[in-house]
């Protein structure tokens, strides 16, 4: 009974100190796995959620999507997005003169570019200083070199709660690039074979680092020309008449129409295809830019 009992304590203290070898080892290791996790960043809601929701949706535009894209400004990418397609606000495409040319802004759903809130690095940027229709203000995108972006984040879902009314459509987060080492030139032209336009765009990427710190330059440059409605056909006129639609031209144009005792006539020198009975129209649509002329450093 004696010798029986010391084999047992002696069997003890053996596994003991195999517990505490394993016990060492796994503390260890759970120690370098803590060294070696990875730096994440969250886009989204810090609202605390209920076991019944998931995580919000996010689309994510890596660089490597960005690069194949050929786009040289970030309203391009953008407006080919489902979510941001129809709703994104650009100088090109239209003629109107509410805000520089040139200028863009992003619109999720359609919901206007005053609902839809833009974040650089996760922090809001300062609007721009040309209001669409007069009193919307908004983030111009194209002020933002593709060049520097490194993914584009878009909260899809309503963040109102969280960042004000101005996210009321969505976030759309700009991560730009950091940590760069090196040198990077990408230079591109091209033009069309029927409307005289064309667009040039060039980008210089340089950075640096060190043990303690880093530094990043980003040149950009870009430009388009003009595309009026006279290159665009029956496209760029207001008499749709011959193709079915309406007669849009104006009658308020040179030369126009006089009002004598209390009746209209129409100027001699009205030329014979401007003549609508007793008015002389103006077309309109071929002065008018299709696409704006654009320069931006």
């Amino acid at each position: 009974m004696k010798t029986s009992f010391k084999y047992s304590l002696c069997a003890l203290a053996l596994g003991s100190l195999g517990y505490s070898s394993v016990a060492l080892a796994q503390q260890t290791e759970d120690q370098t796995n803590a060294q070696q996790v990875e730096r994440i960043e969250v886009t989204g809601s810090r609202i605390k959620r209920n076991d019944l929701e998931g995580s919000a949706p996010i689309d994510i535009i890596n660089r490597d999507e960005i690069a194949k894209s050929g786009f040289s400004n970030l309203q391009q990418l953008l407006e080919r997005t489902p979510v941001a397609g129809t709703g994104t606000f650009s100088t090109r495409g239209n003629n109107q003169d509410s805000t520089a040319n040139g200028g863009a802004a992003i619109s999720l759903r359609g919901f206007g570019s005053d609902a839809t809130l833009v974040l650089i690095n996760g922090r809001r940027v300062a609007v721009s200083a040309f209001a669409e229709n007069i009193a919307n203000s908004f983030v111009d995108i194209n002020s933002i070199p593709v060049a520097a972006i490194e993914r584009v984040e878009i909260l899809k879902d309503g963040a109102s709660a969280v960042y004000g009314s101005d996210a009321v459509a969505g976030v759309v987060n700009i991560i730009l690039r950091k940590d760069f080492d090196g040198a990077e030139l990408s230079f591109s032209h091209g033009g069309t074979t029927g409307p005289s336009y064309d667009e040039t765009s060039a980008s210089l990427v340089w950075g640096t680092e060190t043990e303690d710190a880093n530094a990043t330059l980003i040149l950009d440059y870009f430009k388009n020309t003009a595309i009026t409605g006279a290159e665009m056909g029956r496209f760029g006129t207001a008499n749709q008449a011959p193709y079915g639609g309406q007669d849009l031209r104006s009658s308020r144009g040179f030369p126009g129409n006089f009002i004598v005792n209390g009746e209209t006539r129409i100027d001699p020198g009205c030329p014979a295809g401007q003549a609508f009975g007793q008015t002389c129209v103006f077309d309109y649509g071929p002065f008018g830019m299709v696409i704006p002329a654009a320069e931006r450093v």
